[in-house]
C-alpha cells in the first residue's frame, strides 16, 4: 500500500501485468479508498500504529473525524492498556512490545 493524504493505493498481485505496465511507463496501481468511514479509521489507524513513535490522537482525530478516545473506543482503549498492549501518554498512543505482535488485532479492536 501506499499513501498519499487522503488516497491511498495497492498493486494487484500480478507481476507480468505490473512488469508490463512499468516497461510502459506507467505506474500499475489501483485506488483502494474505501467508502465505508470505519474501514477508512481502521486502515489508517492500523498504518499509523505501525510506526515505533505510535500516533498522536490529536492529530489522527483532526486527519480522520474520529477522536478514539471518546465513545466505545474509550472503553475499548482503556482495556487494551490495562491489558499491556497500547500506552497512550497524553495524546501519543503507542503499541507495546507486546501489543506490536497483535497491531492487526488492536486496530480491528478499536473500531
Amino acid at each position: 500500500h501506499s499513501l498519499v493524504w487522503p488516497d491511498r493505493w495497492y498493486n494487484p498481485g500480478n507481476a507480468a501485468a505490473w512488469a508490463a505496465a512499468i516497461d510502459a511507463g506507467h505506474l500499475f496501481r489501483h485506488a483502494s479508498n474505501p467508502d465505508d468511514p470505519d474501514v477508512f479509521v481502521a486502515e489508517n489507524l492500523a498504518m499509523a500504529l505501525r510506526l515505533l513513535e505510535g500516533v498522536d490522537l490529536d492529530w489522527f482525530a483532526g486527519k480522520v473525524g474520529t477522536d478514539l478516545r471518546t465513545g466505545h473506543r474509550a472503553e475499548r482503549l482503556g482495556e487494551l492498556e490495562s491489558a499491556g498492549l497500547v500506552t497512550l501518554e497524553g495524546s501519543r498512543l503507542r503499541l507495546t512490545a507486546e501489543g506490536r505482535l497483535r497491531a492487526d488485532l488492536i486496530s480491528d479492536i478499536l473500531m
